[in-house]
């Protein structure tokens, strides 16, 4: 485990893979969602699909995972700087990287983007939520008890969470206190759009990922519409779709990131 220090704050980050040496790859920064989300996510899922190409830098957001809880911080701004400090701490001598972000990351790792469109060479945004507190059924979900959420857990990626009876309860303490002793819930239902003649102003080439049995389905297309440089890709799952189907979603990751997307191009996968 290594722990990475951010602005007074003690993060659990995960490296993987390595570009071959003629290769000009930059890393991949993998961000996951709240709540139930953490490292172990990726790492049993696309996270060795994507390291035989390029060196992954995966890590636990603020309170999350191995990484320090904190009573606030758990809004947009203030999570796009914990991801430019690991970057800066990680990123070794590349002026330029790729992000991934699922969920709530991926508005992280859009609003980081925004702000830092020089220093992102390629985004990829995995169902994001857009504003998360008017997609009902995220709202609801984060209304839920620790409990309640570990059951909504798809079965794929029960194994990484729920590999034993201490690891289980270990993960319900830390949603409880998660829930009960900090700003989480408060971030989130604040949590604004943005608007589209903002995000138009984005040239980073972006891959869209949504699933079709979604409730965040409507953003992609949003974001298709927007987003002058983004290819949009539908796949035959549900929210948690890189969990569901890894090695789809790892193939086209890899070839997004090592080609040049199609401006505005729409497509279905099944």
């Amino acid at each position: 485990m290594s722990i990475v220090r951010v602005d007074d704050l003690d993060f659990h980050v995960q490296q993987a893979g390595s570009a071959p040496a003629d290769s000009a790859q930059p890393p991949v920064y993998l961000l996951h969602g709240l709540m139930l989300g953490n490292l172990v996510g990726w790492y049993f899922t696309i996270s060795p699909l994507l390291a035989k190409e390029r060196p992954v830098v995966m890590y636990d957001l603020r309170g999350h995972g191995k990484s320090q809880l904190t009573a606030t911080g758990y809004d947009l701004d203030t999570m796009s700087g914990d991801l430019g400090g690991i970057i800066d701490a990680t990123r070794a001598d590349h002026d330029q990287v790729d992000l991934i972000g699922h969920s709530w990351g991926g508005l992280v790792a859009l609003t980081y983007a925004l702000r830092h469109p020089q220093r992102v060479r390629r985004l990829v945004l995995i169902e994001v939520p857009l504003p998360p507190s008017n997609v009902g059924e995220m709202k609801r979900f984060m209304e839920l008890s620790p409990k309640e959420m570990l059951e909504k857990l798809p079965r794929s990626s029960q194994k990484g969470f729920l590999a034993g009876g201490r690891q289980t309860l270990r993960l319900m303490r830390s949603l409880s206190k998660l829930i009960r002793k900090t700003s989480i819930l408060a971030d989130f239902k604040a949590a604004q759009d943005i608007p589209d003649c903002y995000l138009g102003l984005l040239n980073v080439p972006v891959l869209a990922l949504y699933g079709t049995q979604s409730p965040c389905r409507p953003i992609g297309a949003r974001l298709a519409a927007v987003l002058p440089n983004c290819r949009h890709v539908e796949m035959d799952a549900g929210h948690n779709l890189y969990a569901e189907a890894p090695q789809h979603t790892a193939d086209l990751i890899n070839h997004f990131l090592g080609t040049v997307p199609v401006a505005r191009e729409t497509m279905a996968v099944h």
